[in-house]
């Protein structure tokens, strides 16, 4: 919307962009009002791409925003597919955790003096 509003192209409004916003994160179960009424809202924002992109292709270093594009659909795929980590060491992380949190609170503040038991002080941080 920020980008339509600064090439001067129509768009719907910040209050009415609000509500559709809160609409949607309230979660169903939605009237068939409603529905119709996201749909809408979604639909407003890709029927305004073609618009913008015309008024800002000139500027765009296409080659170079292709390359980014392909680059953020391996990362969508990465992060739904989940990140592959070594399961044993977070379970010992996770059975250690207090510990080594403990550890490094007692290493810094040996020098600066600013926890309260495992509350960080910043009053105390100068």
């Amino acid at each position: 919307m920020a980008a339509l509003t600064h090439y001067g192209l129509d768009n719907i409004g910040v209050t009415e962009k609000a509500d559709m916003v809160n609409l949607i994160l309230r979660g169903a179960p939605w009237s068939l009002a409603e529905r119709a009424a996201i749909l809408d809202y979604c639909e407003s924002d890709v029927a305004a791409l073609p618009r913008l992109l015309a008024r800002i292709r000139a500027r765009i270093d296409l080659p170079r925003a292709l390359y980014r594009g392909r680059y953020m659909a391996a990362v969508a795929r990465m992060e739904h597919l989940g990140i592959p980590i070594d399961t044993e060491l977070l379970a010992r992380l996770q059975t250690n955790w207090t510990t080594i949190q403990d550890r490094l609170i007692a290493m810094i503040d040996a020098d600066y003096h600013v926890f309260d038991g495992r509350t960080f002080k910043l009053d105390r941080s100068g």
